[in-house]
């Protein structure tokens, strides 16, 4: 009997949590319909079917102006977007103007089906109330007060001189010219019947100012809450995670200083991301072992969800794609990584006769290599500046890169082992630089040549590099990601899409040439997955990816604008971006 009792209640429990899901789309729906009326006003549009709405809708938009229509449409919209993410100030807001408007519509109108919308939409809010906990930021939450509040003080002021002189009674009922009757129609967004006839102008234009201050306002509450700051101990606890279990080619770009950290105080797993707007992009599966990583990733979901963040994972693994579909993510093949076992590398044989071919031809032009297993801080200082002035002459108007690279550091050339490739006269024509990832594996980081340099020069330097890691057992090397690379037409329509991109992008930016540049090397192919919540996600995700690679806006808007050579198509900046 017990048992049944439970399994009723739970069954009870679910029905009323779906049932009040339902039931929540009501207030987004007003709130957003109401939206669309007051953008048919401003637009002096005419939508037949849609005529009927105002006299049913319990926010009647105020349309007294083209202006006034828009900016109130902008605030429907706001309000309906931050309900729809159950963000908690978005629902003060609403309470805040369905109250005014329930006030007007049974009062002043005597609407009875607007009065009924409008108690419905207050009566569900108020049951649902406890799935409203989705955070904004802090700055945000402070603006948007500050805004509402100088909105009401500039609306209250000016309805109070238009009561006062009466230059704002439209109608002949004294009623609706009343100040209280006034700002209780300004508040629920309706028209607050200000005239434009003579002094009123200038009343109804101070009143617009208001609605843009409080419009403002609203919209800024849908900004998503900040990271928070770390306990030191925490933090602490999370670098030693990253650090004892990290492994693989992203390894040293899960503990870049670009990252941040989130972790549970009892476990032993780490999640290194990185915020863009609304998106937190972790970088690479869970870090420890995989019961651990469950907790973590589920916290870190959780998290997500309350500070109004959208989740997603850049280049999961295979091995961690289980843990990932588990919580509900969807996963989309992004590239494909290459790995080089240095146990068996060598030139010789037929799988890298391409390489042999390649590296014998730039000897042959009097290119050689150099390996610096410790850096080159043993050289002239002028090595450095050579080096530096390579990647200017690479990189050309494009910004540095950032995310899955590191950018070039003179200080990274001498703690990390670089491999240089010089002309006959000693110059440096190409460099690239190595991480260690853990578990005897290393990974390529930043690659340069110069442009125009003798061919094969890339290559030979990273022959060399290869040939040496192997001496100093090292057993795997990780070129990275190929980006989009694998993809197939026919493998579903979000892949088809991708392939179909990266042969537009072909003239910027080569993922075939790259790929093929990597194949050389005949390494072993591992696809890698981009993971988010849901398909509508994508193309704000891909946009985050781009902007953390490129250094924010201004680095995607300068390398939009940047002019790509025909030599700068074959290889890509950087092994793994």
């Amino acid at each position: 009997m017990t048992v049944h009792s439970q399994r009723l209640g739970t069954m009870r429990s679910t029905l009323r949590q779906r049932a009040l899901s339902l039931a929540s789309t009501i207030p987004v729906g007003l709130m957003l319909i109401a939206a669309l009326v007051a953008a048919l006003k401003a637009l002096e549009v005419v939508v037949p079917p849609l005529r009927p709405l105002p006299a049913i809708l319990p926010i009647d938009p105020d349309a007294s102006q083209r202006l006034t229509a828009l900016t109130v449409c902008i605030a429907l919209l706001a309000l309906g977007i931050g309900l729809a993410r159950r963000k908690r100030a978005a629902w003060w807001l609403a309470i805040s103007v369905l109250l005014p408007a329930l006030v007007v519509q049974l009062s002043m109108l005597r609407h009875p089906i607007s009065a009924s919308l409008a108690g419905l939409s207050l009566l569900v809010l108020f049951l649902d109330r406890r799935r409203y906990r989705v955070s904004s930021g802090r700055a945000s939450r402070r603006i948007t007060t500050i805004l509402s509040a100088t909105g009401l003080a500039i609306a209250g002021a000016a309805l109070a001189l238009a009561a006062a002189t009466g230059v704002g009674i439209v109608r002949p009922d004294s009623e609706l010219g009343s100040l209280v009757n006034a700002t209780v129609r300004w508040v629920a967004l309706g028209d607050p019947t200000v005239a434009l006839l003579g002094q009123g102008a200038l009343l109804a234009i101070i009143v617009l100012i208001a609605r843009v201050v409080v419009a403002a306002g609203f919209w800024r509450l849908l900004t998503p809450a900040e990271s928070p700051d770390l306990d030191p101990g925490l933090q602490l606890h999370a670098t030693a995670v990253a650090e004892r279990f990290g492994h693989g080619a992203l390894r040293p770009f899960q503990l870049g200083n670009d990252k941040s950290y989130f972790t549970l105080p009892d476990a032993e797993s780490a999640i290194a991301f990185a915020r863009d707007g609304r998106l937190a992009v972790a970088l690479g599966d869970p870090i420890g072992p995989p019961e651990a990583g469950r907790r973590v990733a589920e916290a870190f979901l959780r998290e997500c969800a309350r500070r109004d963040w959208v989740p997603c994972v850049y280049q999961a693994s295979s091995a961690g794609l289980p843990l990932l579909t588990d919580l509900g993510l969807r996963p989309y093949l992004i590239g494909k990584e290459a790995t080089v076992d240095l146990t068996s590398f060598d030139l010789t044989g037929g799988k890298r006769a391409n390489l042999r071919h390649t590296v014998t031809r730039a000897q042959r032009g009097g290119v050689a290599a150099r390996w610096y297993p410790d850096g080159v801080g043993g050289e002239p200082a002028s090595l450095i500046e050579q080096l530096r002035e390579l990647d200017r002459a690479w990189r050309g108007n494009r910004p540095e890169m950032g995310f899955t690279i590191s950018r070039f550091d003179p200080i990274d050339l001498v703690r990390y082992p670089v491999s240089v490739a010089y002309d006959d006269q000693g110059n440096p024509l190409a460099f690239a630089t190595f991480r260690a990832t853990g578990e005897g594996g290393c990974v390529l980081d930043l690659i340069r040549r110069q442009p125009g340099g003798v061919p094969g020069a890339m290559e030979l330097c990273l022959a060399s590099a290869a040939t040496e890691l192997r001496a100093a057992g090292f057993t795997t090397l990780s070129l990275g990601l190929a980006p989009l690379a694998g993809l197939e037409s026919g493998r579903g329509v979000v892949e088809r899409l991708l392939a179909l991109g990266a042969r537009a992008i072909r003239p910027a930016y080569d993922v075939r040439g790259l790929a093929f540049f990597k194949g050389k090397f005949a390494p072993t192919w591992e696809p890698r997955y981009l993971v988010v919540d849901k398909r509508a996600s994508l193309p704000r995700v891909m946009m985050a990816l781009l902007r953390l690679h490129l250094g924010g806006a201004k680095g995607l808007l300068k390398a939009a604008g940047a002019e790509i050579a025909p030599h700068r198509r074959t290889v890509a900046a950087h092994a793994g971006d």
